[in-house]
């Protein structure tokens, strides 16, 4: 279904109607606009809501026409050839010539009337006053025929202004799109630039200075390596020159005895890295000087486009509009002058008529007339005098106001024109303006990284502390893990022994019924194996001795690591468990017992603790300081968090994993090796904080829950030796009303057993191994495995505890009962079958 499109063309401000429908491509509306408006194809840009229609998409994609929506879109069409600096200005545009039609008025005047023979002068002035008002409608006519021409060509005029004016909007406002993308990405450019030249100007005025700091940094003793062990290794590993150096003279081995490797600048080369300081300061200057031809560019720029913003048309529309609707009134005027004259004919041709016949009928009657005559002086007065006049008025008006129309629109075509060019050549410089930015920041880019080189002077004393601190946290280990497994051995052996016991008091109870070489087949002879805990002693030899001192005695320049550490201890949350509590509740978790009664032992151990601890936390710092040492770091973004340069954790991560605050050191101990590296985000240090939290949180839970446990447990402990008691009291009542003499095996964890009789005829067991013929009557035994099932069916909803809580408890009962048995052993099973 074909629709109607206007397409607006901005020079001239003509509008053409065509009718198309949505599927229609561009590239034809192009070609029948090429044959209306005589603007070549290849010339042509067509434009809609600020975008650039392409030949070879169809109009809907657009949405045009858009009448479908209830409102219809603007096309503009621009010609390229009007856009270029050296286009003409076309002809300046006038106005047809317009006169009213005033050639038949020689036609009224020689009209005759038959009462022009008449004898009476009179009845003579009728028909001179009958010509003369028609002469006069058929002036006002033909004046208010011209003005409504010429209105049509003011409202033509008007139009086609109103177009050029929208034409230069939709131009100005696509310019203000681009402008604001330039500038948007002109302010970011600036920004990271003061940033990264305050930074790059700190790196390079204090090079030197660092490299002195690196001279006066001494190696640790046991690193210090000679020239000539140096060019032993050389030599050791292929290498042309050492060969060279090996025949040289006195002074060069003299030269080869002093130490190469004494100082941390020892580490870099010094020459190559002052070379690139130069060259990097050299492109720094540069490059700001470029900066400051940048900034001069862009200012004109940002002038001359909004020098365009502010540009008022020369023409003020509304008020050229107001006066067409005024001079609309005047035509208004005109017709009804028109309106008044015709009837003012309408009655003369009246009274001559009557005029005529009167005389025909009477001659006499001419003496009436002559009122009549007066009454048409009257009239006739009135048209000279006002009427025509203001029709005349009217006419000059509206030709004036054409004239206006015409020069406001020459003149307007002329502002197209010159804005026109001026915003091509606006929007020309603003593309120049957005690539000189992208070769800017490739050449910020290049600066960075050869600044970035620089730095290495700054990371390297962190790396160096960090791996001191390193060496004092893994000596630290050691004695931590000797002293762990030394104490797991002490608790294996003490859990070998209660099984040994164990063991015995069963051998003890059975070999009086079970022959020892069947024990022997059944394995109830072997003794419990051997558990042998013990550390390499190979392990830890190679390790540097470096102590806390030493680590101290390298105090890193820049002294932002401490305000990092400070903020971190700031936003730990109150209550939080530190890794000492940690490490203090998984020792009492473990049932580290042994080792905190000797009390050198336990200070030894917390010792190596806090010195780990303290190890790890430089380490740390060193990190920081490390990650600080960078361009991003120089320029305030010191809360950044490195990440690793590696999938691999570092060995400082990999030995602290188990502490609280080792995944801090996971985290940033890659960033100290690679340096570099690309930054995680601004709140990364933040997130991996609050998660810390929230870890220590769930410990301090967890150890919560489990002491929750315990005494849960040690309840349930309460009620077995209660029940104990019980059962002891009953077997020795049982024993003393059957005259038994052996006493009942212990069943408490460190009660008193009840005395036995001194007589044993009704004892458990006999000394062939015979059980004892149970009594007739019910014994009150029974009534009592009742009342410890009924016991065991209310625990059984009891929550179940670790598994290192219940060898506790099995430990302090096999402790506190002296041997093999418990409340629920097999051998009290056995004793009360064999009872019973």
């Amino acid at each position: 279904m074909k629709q109607p499109l206007h397409v607006l063309v901005s020079h001239s401000g003509k509008t053409v109607e065509l009718d198309v429908g949505a599927h229609a491509r561009v590239g034809a509306v192009q070609q029948t606009l090429a044959d209306l408006t005589g603007i070549p194809v290849g010339e042509q840009i067509l434009m809609c809501e600020g975008a650039r229609l392409d030949g070879a998409k169809p109009l809907a994609a657009y949405g045009l026409p858009g009448e479908d929506a209830g409102k219809v879109q603007d096309l503009f069409l621009y010609s390229r050839a009007h856009l270029r600096p050296s286009a003409v200005l076309p002809p300046a545009e006038a106005l047809p010539p317009l006169e009213p039609d005033l050639s038949g008025v020689e036609a009224i005047r020689t009209q005759r009337h038959r009462l022009d023979a008449a004898s009476s002068p009179l009845l003579r002035a009728l028909p001179d006053y009958l010509r003369q008002f028609q002469e006069h409608l058929l002036t006002a006519a033909a004046r208010h025929d011209a003005c409504q021409h010429r209105l049509v060509t003011c409202a033509r005029l008007l139009g086609e202004q109103e177009v050029q004016a929208l034409s230069t909007d939709a131009a100005t406002s696509n310019v203000e799109l681009h402008y604001a993308y330039i500038c948007d990405a002109y302010g970011a450019f600036m920004a990271r630039y003061r940033q990264q030249a305050a930074a790059h100007a700190d790196v390079l005025s204090r090079f030197e200075s660092d490299l002195a700091y690196l001279a006066a940094t001494d190696l640790h003793p046991a690193l210090r390596i000679s020239a000539s062990a140096v060019s032993g290794s050389t030599a050791g590993a292929g290498s042309a020159a050492s060969s060279a150096a090996s025949g040289s003279s006195g002074a060069a081995s003299q030269q080869a005895m002093q130490p190469a490797m004494a100082s941390l600048l020892h580490l870099l080369n010094a020459g190559a890295l002052r070379e690139s300081a130069a060259g990097a300061a050299r492109g720094h200057t540069h490059f700001g000087s470029k900066v400051s031809e940048l900034e001069g560019l862009f200012g004109a720029l940002k002038a001359d486009v909004e020098a365009l913003f502010m540009q008022a048309p020369s023409v003020d529309l509304e008020a050229l509009a107001r006066e067409l609707e005024e001079m609309h009134g005047q035509v208004d005027e005109q017709a009804s002058i028109v309106a008044a004259l015709s009837s003012d004919l309408n009655k003369v041709q009246q009274l001559v008529e009557q005029a005529s016949e009167q005389v025909a009928s009477d001659p006499a009657a001419s003496v009436q007339v002559t009122d009549t005559v007066h009454m048409l002086e009257t009239m006739h007065e009135t048209h000279v005098g006002h009427l025509l006049p203001r029709v005349t008025a009217c006419h000059a008006a509206v030709e004036a106001f054409a004239a206006r129309c015409l020069d406001c629109k020459n003149a307007l075509t002329r502002d197209v024109f010159s804005q026109l060019h001026t915003i091509s050549s606006q929007q020309s410089k603003i593309r120049e303006m957005k690539n000189k930015l992208a070769l800017f920041r490739e050449a910020l880019a290049r600066q960075e990284g050869s600044v970035q080189e620089l730095l290495v002077v700054r990371r390297v004393p962190a790396a160096y502390k960090q791996c001191l601190a390193e060496c004092v946290r893994r000596e630290a280990f050691m004695e931590k893990y000797a002293h762990s497994a030394a104490a797991l051995a002490e608790r294996m052996g003490v859990f070998r022994e209660k099984e040994l016991a164990m063991r015995d008091s069963f051998r003890k109870h059975v070999e009086r019924l079970i022959p020892p070489s069947l024990l022997e087949r059944m394995g109830l002879l072997e003794q419990p194996p051997h558990c042998q805990v013990s550390v390499s002693a190979t392990e830890g030899e190679r390790l540097l001795a470096v102590t806390l001192d030493d680590v101290r005695r390298i105090q890193l320049p820049w002294g932002a690591a401490q305000q990092q550490r400070a903020a971190q201890q700031q936003q730990q949350q109150p209550g939080t468990p530190t890794a000492s509590d940690a490490e203090a509740a998984e020792q009492q978790q473990h049932g580290e017992g042994a080792a905190e009664t000797d009390v050198t032992a336990s200070l030894q151990l917390e010792n190596a603790k806090l010195r780990a601890e303290l190890a790890s936390a430089i380490a740390l710092d060193c990190i920081r300081a490390a990650q600080l040492a960078t361009v991003g770091g120089m320029g305030g973004a010191a809360a950044l968090t490195p990440r690793p340069c590696s999938g691999q954790a570092s060995p400082l991560a990999a030995s602290t994993a188990s502490s609280p605050r080792g995944s801090t050191v996971v985290t940033a101990a890659g960033a100290a090796g690679g340096g570099g590296g690309a930054p995680l985000p601004a709140d990364a240090a933040q997130r991996f904080e609050r998660a810390l939290s929230a870890k220590d949180g769930l410990v301090s839970e967890l150890q919560a829950q489990l002491g929750a446990s315990r005494q849960q447990a040690a309840a349930y402990e309460a009620r077995i030796q209660a029940l104990e008691t019980q059962l002891t009291q009953v077997a020795a009542a049982a024993d003393g009303r059957g005259g038994s003499a052996q006493p009942p095996l212990s069943v408490g964890s460190g009660m008193q057993q009840p005395p036995a009789p001194s007589s044993a005829p009704g004892s458990l067991m006999s000394r062939s191994g015979a059980a004892a013929a149970p009594p007739s009557a019910p014994h009150p035994l029974l009534s009592l495995i009742a009342a410890l099932a009924d016991e065991g069916s209310d625990v059984e909803g009891v929550e179940p505890v670790t598994d290192s809580e219940e060898e506790e408890e099995e430990d302090g009962r096999s402790s506190r009962g002296g041997g093999y048995g418990s409340a629920h052993s097999d051998e009290q099973i056995f004793c009360f079958l064999s009872y019973l």
